[in-house]
Formats: C-alpha cells, sequence, structure tokens
C-alpha cells in the first residue's frame, strides 16, 4: 500500500518561532478512494494549542454510518464503532471522515441559533473549527481524516498560543501520479548507484 507523504506549505512567523507546517498522508484504499489524513506540525515543542479557523474541504468525501444510522465525526467515535465491527456496525474507520481526537471543536458561526453543526458534513463538503487543548505541546499532531475519490480542495487558518496571527493555508489533497513515483523511485536508485561508485572508487 502506497503512503505518500506531501508538504502544503509552511510560514516562518519570527526567527523565535518554529516553520509551521501542514503536511498529509495519501494512503489508496482497497475501494478505490484514498484517504487522507491531514497534519499541522510546528518543531518547537513548547507548550501550547493549536487553533484551527474555518477549514473548508470540497470534493467527492466519504461520509460512513455506524450500525446503517450513526454519523461519525470524531476520532474517538471513530475507535468506538470501529471495534464493533463485530458486532455488526459495519463501519471500519479508515474509510471514513472525521477530525482527530488532538481537537476539541467549537461553533462554525455563533451568529446562528442554534449554531450550524461542527463539524459540518454534507454532500461533497466537510467543514470544521476546533483547537487542541493547552497542555499540549506544539509538535505534529493530526488535524482532520478524510477519504474521497479523487482530490480534495481545502483552506483554512492556523494561529498557535501566544500569537494573533492566522496564518492562511489552501490548495488541493491528491495523490501523486504515477510517473512521478516512478520517476522518484528511478532518483533514488540513481543517488543509491552514485553512491556506490564513489565509495568503490574511494576504496582503490
Amino acid at each position: 500500500m502506497l503512503k505518500k507523504l506531501c508538504t502544503l506549505g509552511s510560514l516562518l512567523l519570527a526567527p523565535a518561532r518554529a516553520t509551521v507546517l501542514v503536511t498529509y498522508d495519501a494512503t489508496p484504499l482497497a475501494s478505490g478512494a484514498t484517504a487522507y489524513d491531514l497534519y499541522f506540525n510546528d518543531d518547537s515543542g513548547v507548550d501550547g494549542s493549536w487553533f484551527a479557523q474555518n477549514w473548508t474541504f470540497t470534493g467527492d468525501i466519504q461520509q460512513k454510518l455506524a450500525f446503517g444510522i450513526n454519523a461519525v465525526s470524531k476520532e474517538v467515535d471513530a475507535n468506538t464503532y470501529d471495534a464493533l465491527q463485530g458486532s455488526g456496525s459495519g463501519y471500519k474507520k479508515l474509510e471514513d471522515s472525521w477530525v482527530g481526537a488532538a481537537f476539541t471543536v467549537f461553533p462554525l458561526d455563533n451568529s446562528q441559533t442554534p449554531p450550524p453543526p461542527n463539524p459540518l458534513e454534507q454532500s461533497g463538503l466537510f467543514q470544521v473549527a476546533g483547537g487542541t487543548d493547552a497542555a499540549n505541546k506544539l509538535s505534529k499532531v493530526l488535524f482532520v481524516h478524510l477519504v474521497a475519490d479523487g482530490p480534495i480542495a481545502y483552506s483554512g487558518s492556523i494561529a498557535r498560543t501566544g500569537s494573533a496571527v492566522l496564518l492562511p493555508f489552501s490548495g488541493v489533497l491528491a495523490v501523486p501520479e504515477p510517473s512521478s513515483i516512478v520517476l522518484g523511485a528511478l532518483g533514488g536508485l540513481a543517488i543509491c548507484c552514485l553512491l556506490v561508485r564513489r565509495r568503490v572508487s574511494a576504496l582503490r
């Protein structure tokens, strides 16, 4: 099974702060769909929280029901229903879309009464806003796990404890083309051959 790590982007706030990275893994599933794990990463390792504001994902996003009736949108619930496959839940965590366990969600729009669901899951749409606990460290953390037939367009902003600056991100989650994978493999082989040739030359 192919798992591809991709870096979406990074921004440096100031020399005293680490670079914020947004990365994802793309894993093809047996069904033909792709599972995307989207991460936030600040390698400073200091105590602090992540804040994710107005993240919107669009595409042919898969959303599964447990026992045919229960919508699942958070990792803790996904774990519970996945463990109940033997009891007829019919639910596989890897094949559904949900928010990572480290994140607590908050209302997407406080001006509405009642506020819209968070995450908001509709056909072709997944929206979420949330944050991590203050006791966490700023390191790599899973934000969302999304499953789709094809690519997913995304946009949203990130903030961290101690900074009022919102860092905007946008782009597309996609599986690399087979040709690029082959070229990458060939490039790696060429580097290995070059290193072996240099080592042999050094031994002569």
